[in-house]
């Protein structure tokens, strides 16, 4: 189980250095890389045989001239001090950080979503889960009573079975499904659009947390807020962090239809419907799309909600034949067919960072390069970290509280206080009015 105070890889860091959205960060000129610039920038990467860890010490010439702009990479992986507030205080509340390249990121949303995967999940709770054999369940927020019966009946099936349930924790289907498999001794991953710092704070989440029976990640901020789009993301990770899907209620247009009708076109997982006299049009539109039809009683009557799942996954009509045969065994056991390492090319996600055969090494809390991008975790390391940061940016002349606040993508207010504790400690100089700050020169 994966800590969320466990320090960042150096590719992971690097990552969100180039990824990442903190507070505060509003300049247009430090706008963090989309994900197709990612892997583009990654996929340049592999071309000269370096990790993302190796701008750390050194962005090569010429890197990224045709779409990204050369200055825009170094401001980027200036924001070591953004980077540190922000881990500390995510850490703080239980928050981790994975990248791509790290060994607990889920080993199924690389392989069926490769270039699509996210580059960053933050998460809280326990890691372990999302690599367990899963369902994913979806519907409506307003779902029909019937809707929301089966939600939790399925919930408890998938407990019963040792299936995790993949949901994305809204209210109506999605939480009783999570709620069905928790109350029935299960395990549950919610996969978030908005507000994973809230989430890990309510009283619903907080048990199953701690107890180890519940993760929550999210590819989005902590502090993001609830955009429609960010929701529309979200559904290819339900799916792709499962071995089948299940649509409970879904209407003609939204959120779960969209999934819905994105998983058929990509064919990412099995995914079966919920039919019968009490369902929505959309779930009869999506029977008729090709999706598996699926009954209130045939789950009732299951003797095994596996056996159920992969006898409709078989009988799903030509047009759905995307999922691979091997994709139907999975249902035994989740295992890839061979390791990361033993993969072919032609299987990896592409275009990510090369696969690694043992874990990246930890950073520690001292900078791993002159350019000093590793974070550490206690408050003098990170003043101590500032002042090496600032001092080549003010060496040549005075800076003000903005400037250094917009250099480092920081709050006004953090700047302020560590340059006010710097000139208590004599160790810079404030001048004029309104204030520039520069180094302390000892008298010869």
């Amino acid at each position: 189980m994966m800590a969320p105070h466990d320090l960042l890889s150096p590719d992971t860091q690097v990552t969100l250095l180039l990824c990442g959205h903190f507070p505060g960060n509003k300049d247009e000129s430090n706008r963090p890389l989309a994900l197709i610039e990612y892997n583009r920038l990654a996929k340049e990467l592999l071309a000269r045989s370096l990790r993302p860890a190796d701008l750390l010490s050194n962005v090569p010439e010429g890197l990224s001239p045709d779409f990204i702009a050369q200055e825009r990479l170094n401001r980027l992986l200036r924001r070591g001090a953004a980077l540190a507030l922000a881990t500390e205080r995510w850490s703080q509340s239980g928050i981790g950080v994975l990248g791509r390249s790290d060994s607990a990121y889920p080993v199924r949303l690389r392989t069926i979503l490769k270039s699509l995967a996210p580059p960053i999940l933050f998460f809280a709770g326990n890691t372990e889960l999302l690599g367990r054999d899963a369902v994913c369940v979806v519907g409506s927020r307003d779902a029909t009573p019937s809707g929301l019966r089966f939600a939790r009946t399925l919930g408890a099936a998938c407990a019963e079975e040792g299936l995790a349930v993949v949901s994305g924790d809204a209210r109506g289907v999605d939480r009783e499904a999570m709620s069905g498999a928790l109350e029935a001794g299960g395990r549950v991953v919610g996969v978030l659009s908005d507000g994973l710092g809230k989430a890990i704070l309510s009283k619903r989440n907080r048990q199953e947390l701690m107890k180890g029976t519940l993760a929550l990640v999210s590819p989005f901020s902590p502090e993001a807020p609830f955009t429609v789009a960010h929701a529309m993301d979200r559904n290819k990770y339900l799916y792709a962090l499962s071995l089948a899907a299940v649509v409970v209620d879904s209407d003609t247009k939204g959120g779960t239809w969209s999934g819905a009708v994105e998983n058929h076109k990509h064919g990412w997982v099995p995914a079966s419907v919920r039919v019968g006299n009490n369902v929505r049009e959309g779930n009869h539109k999506l029977a008729d799309l090709g999706l598996s039809p699926l009954t209130e009683e045939e789950l009732a009557q299951r003797n095994s909600l596996r056996t159920l799942l992969t006898r409709k996954a078989t009988k799903r009509t030509a047009s759905t034949t995307k999922i691979e045969p091997s994709n139907l065994l999975l249902f035994g056991t989740l295992a890839p067919s061979s390791t990361e390492a033993d993969r072919s090319e032609h299987d990896l996600p592409s275009p990510l960072e090369p696969p690694l055969e043992k874990p990246p090494e930890e950073i520690t809390s001292e900078p791993q390069s002159a350019t000093g991008h590793a974070w550490s975790r206690s408050a003098d390391d990170l003043f101590e970290f500032f002042l090496a940061q600032l001092t080549p940016f003010i060496e040549t002349e005075p800076r003000s509280e903005q400037q250094v606040a917009e250099y480092f993508a920081i709050e006004c207010v953090q700047a302020r206080r560590w340059l006010e504790k710097a000139c208590e400690q004599h160790r810079l100089a404030r001048k004029g009015s309104p204030p520039q700050y520069a180094l302390e020169r000892l008298p010869h």
